[in-house]
């Protein structure tokens, strides 16, 4: 196991410059200048919510009080390609090493590109993940297992989620969630799917 976690995180960066020309450096700052709750304008700040209402070309009544206050319009608050689209998932992380860290530190490796190769590698490992579930599945037949794995682990681009919330996205109870989760990890312990699965982990 690797010592270190690297975490990068995406954010709104029209709503950070705004609030750094006033000198408010969070959304707690802000929140009481505005009246905003601080937990909306974190939705705005990580691109979680977007500039109009769903299938709407109407401000959202929050943005609009932002823009107020910076008396600025609406849509300088976000990127143009959020207006109508949430940003799914803004953080991207990986374990690394000290020599890694070093390489960062020196500056003579980029954060991105080390992210990038490990991000290979869980697709490359979702990709045989997903076969070996489906495989013996009948035509038509969800890839359930899959999804729950992907909810609960946080593969695939997801953030990690609890039985309870998987059971929500996917409108089952939360005990058959577990069911589904224990049945797919034991596909994946077979010897010959847990031995590929580590070959594909350790060629990167």
């Amino acid at each position: 196991m690797k010592d270190y976690l690297l975490k990068i995180k995406i954010q709104n960066n029209n709503l950070w410059q705004l609030m750094k020309y006033k000198n408010i450096t969070t959304a707690v700052e802000l929140s009481k200048l505005t009246g905003v709750n601080q937990n909306t304008i974190g939705t705005m700040l990580n691109l979680k919510i977007t500039l109009y209402m769903k299938g709407t070309k109407k401000v959202m009544p929050s943005v609009q009080i932002i823009a107020d206050f910076f008396k600025v319009l609406p849509e300088d608050i976000f990127p143009k390609q959020h207006y109508q689209k949430e940003l799914k998932n803004n953080k991207i992380e990986g374990c690394i090493s000290f020599e890694e860290v070093r390489q960062i530190a020196s500056e003579k490796t980029n954060p991105l590109f080390l992210l990038e190769n490990k991000n290979k590698k869980q697709k490359d490992l979702c990709s045989i993940i997903k076969k070996r579930l489906n495989e013996n599945n009948r035509p038509g037949q969800d890839n359930r297992e899959y999804k729950i794995l992907c909810l609960r682990f946080g593969l695939n681009g997801e953030n990690k989620h609890t039985l309870k919330e998987c059971a929500e996205i996917l409108n089952v109870g939360r005990e058959r969630v577990r069911q589904i989760e224990s049945q797919a990890l034991r596909k994946l312990r077979h010897p010959l799917i847990s031995d590929e699965l580590y070959s594909i982990f350790k060629s990167y």
